[in-house]
């Protein structure tokens, strides 16, 4: 997702990391990392745009997030609330999914263990990390909330096929950015290239599949 209109409210960009810095600066002695939700001092609506607040109420009727902090209740640490409407919880414990950080709805887990006393949990979450993750929240609010993880299994089916890797040519990693979550592209298997050569448009050679997959990416 690109840059946005100026914040008038911390005067930065939304896109500006200094935003996630905003966030920090309005949580609570007791809250470090997460916004203070109650009457006395800036709330979340105040750090969200529009269609931010689109994709959390989005990711409440389709029942992704509830599921996200579901999951956050059984097999991790206490969820602590972001801008734009994220969760961010740390210390997720079963083996899958493999990744470091994975998303459902709007809920981010990481396996990264709580930080220390007096460190802040959200602050130290990598920013490019924590975007990638972002733009999954939004494919969710787009795909249906729980219908997304069909899709995503079926992604990641074909770029196995393709790539021997499930992420490099998954349209949904491809969106959210390849490198920001930590992904190296891959190149499209030989045997599956000629394949695909031989039954493409005159000119597609073993790298088709990556160049049409790469269109896709944000």
């Amino acid at each position: 997702m690109g840059d946005g209109p100026v914040d008038t409210a911390h005067g930065i960009a939304p896109g500006d990391p200094a935003l996630w810095r905003a966030t920090l600066a309005a949580a609570s002695p007791g809250q470090t990392g997460a916004v203070r939700a109650g009457s006395r001092g800036r709330g979340v609506g105040e750090l969200m745009r529009p269609r931010s607040r689109v994709r959390s109420v989005a990711n409440w009727v389709n029942l992704s997030t509830p599921a996200g902090l579901l999951v956050a209740h059984l097999a991790a640490d206490r969820p602590r609330r972001s801008r734009d409407g994220l969760w961010i919880v740390h210390g997720y414990r079963p083996t899958l999914p493999s990744a470091r950080a994975f998303t459902l709805g709007s809920v981010i887990l990481l396996r990264d263990p709580l930080p220390g006393p007096g460190l802040d949990p959200v602050g130290r979450v990598p920013v490019r990390l924590l975007a990638h993750e972002e733009r999954h929240a939004t494919q969710y609010a787009w795909c249906g909330g729980l219908l997304m993880p069909v899709g995503y299994a079926v992604a990641a089916g074909w770029s196995w096929l393709a790539t021997g890797d499930p992420a490099s040519s998954n349209m949904f990693e491809r969106r959210a950015g390849l490198a920001d979550g930590g992904y190296l592209e891959r190149p499209t298997r030989a045997v599956w290239g000629s394949w695909t050569g031989r039954g493409g448009s005159p000119g597609e050679g073993p790298g088709a599949l990556s160049r049409v997959s790469g269109a896709t990416g944000s």
